[in-house]
């Protein structure tokens, strides 16, 4: 039998060579682990901003004053959120997005008509037909001083005629200093949550217009000539404010047929609650507005054409 003669350098050799095998494998068993590692918390973390900004869901209770009143599914609790979809109805869908510390946004409406279903931005026409956007950070800011306009003026509305129903010196003093500081916002450079009227889009001109006009309605009714005592520029807003929204109205419909529809709403509103007949508001036009000729009955046209079909 052959007899084989191994030196010690040899030896060496071997061992030197196992011991970096078992070391590489081993580094190889930990870039592995940690890749699938990584992997994991990626996924994790994607899943966690997937569950934290959800999808809900609410269901239509009622539309009043400029709030959609709604109950998230599979709970009692009546919510409410401003909005300019007022086609919607009792019984509704509203859908929007929570985060993770809970805060509401994304809000959209669905409402059916004539069998066909709609799906709309509940702000979706807040910037429109307006200044013009460079980014959608101003249009964001845009949107968000409407939102901000408006909802103070719903709010103070509603608190107006609550403390209005008692009649009473104290009461009619905040009737008339809210009703002037709206006058002064929207014809002299007057300013409501540091906004100026002229920053509003146009769609929430016509909406502060449609406010005002309908807070000094409900104030007139339980403190009858509680203007009485203002300057004439006060006394007699009524009339500038009916032409300056009918002339908003009028131009708003012009450019877009879908939001027309809501408008007239308002309009039909109005109609009822102010009693303004055609007759009233042709004579508003021609002493506010003044205009002559083929251009004056053009216009004057377009106001019946949308007032007459709200």
């Amino acid at each position: 039998m052959k007899k084989f003669n191994i030196d010690i350098k040899t030896v060496i050799i071997i061992i030197l060579s196992i011991v970096v095998l078992v070391l590489a494998f081993g580094l190889s068993l930990l870039i592995m682990h940690n890749i699938k590692g990584n992997k994991y918390n990626e996924e994790t973390t994607s899943t966690s901003i997937v569950d934290n900004n959800s999808k809900r869901t609410g269901i239509v209770t009622k539309i009043e004053d400029g709030y959609v009143f709604y109950k998230e599914e599979g709970s009692d609790v009546e919510e409410k959120e401003i909005t300019n979809c007022y086609k919607l109805k009792a019984g509704d869908t509203i859908t929007y997005t929570v985060d993770e510390n809970g805060k509401k946004s994304h809000f959209e409406c669905i409402y059916e008509v004539e069998g066909t279903t709609y799906k709309s931005e509940l702000y979706e026409h807040r910037h429109t037909n307006t200044r013009p956007t460079s980014s959608k950070t101003t249009t964001e800011a845009a949107k968000n001083l409407d939102e901000e306009v408006l909802h103070y003026i719903i709010d103070e509305n509603n608190k107006i005629s609550t403390t209005t129903l008692d009649n009473t010196e104290r009461s009619k003093t905040k009737a008339k200093e809210y009703f002037v500081s709206l006058v002064d916002f929207i014809f002299y450079g007057g300013k409501i949550k540091d906004h100026t009227f002229a920053e509003l889009s146009d769609e929430t001109k016509e909406k502060v217009l449609y406010l005002t006009l309908k807070i000094d309605s409900s104030i007139n009714k339980n403190i009858p000539g509680y203007k009485d005592t203002l300057s004439d520029s006060y006394k007699n807003a009524k009339n500038q404010l009916l032409a300056k929204y009918t002339e908003y109205t009028t131009n708003l419909c012009k450019k877009n047929s879908e939001l027309c529809d809501d408008l007239k709403q308002d309009t039909e509103d109005l109609k009822t609650s102010l009693n303004i007949t055609w007759d009233i508001l042709k004579d508003i036009f021609n002493e506010i507005l003044k205009p002559e000729g083929a251009k004056g009955l053009k216009k004057l046209s377009d106001w019946y054409e949308v007032w007459k079909n709200a």
